[in-house]
């Protein structure tokens, strides 16, 4: 989990970057996949720690993964429902954000499952 943790928030620290840099309006909302990127490469560095430091950064990590999911989604939805929903570098970066997470839960869980067996 220390690997995908700090791979996967490097990632997204990286996307969050480029795509505020490649953005012609420059807003700072576009800088949030490198805000949970970020988050999750501090929790990826935590949980080389040994004992429960290891699993309440591995916890921690998780519930940023799980905020990451919900967040485009309370964007994304009202969006589709009320029909504005446009392909941009915005919904890109969402589900980009949304992607990276749903696969950091995936794997967590499924670690946490092997764990108890």
């Amino acid at each position: 989990m220390t690997r995908l943790l700090t791979g996967i928030g490097s990632f997204l620290l990286a996307w969050g970057l480029v795509t505020y840099f490649a953005s012609e309006s420059r807003s700072g909302t576009a800088l949030i996949p490198a805000g949970f990127g970020a988050c999750l490469l501090i929790c990826g560095f935590l949980s080389v720690s040994p004992g429960k430091r290891r699993k309440h950064a591995i916890h921690a990590g998780l519930l940023v993964a799980l905020l990451g999911v919900l967040a485009p989604l309370g964007r994304v939805v009202p969006q589709a429902l009320n029909g504005e929903f446009a392909l941009s570098i915005a919904t890109i970066s969402m589900a980009v954000l949304m992607a990276s997470c749903i696969i950091v839960l995936v794997k967590g869980i499924g670690s946490f499952k092997a764990a108890r067996a």
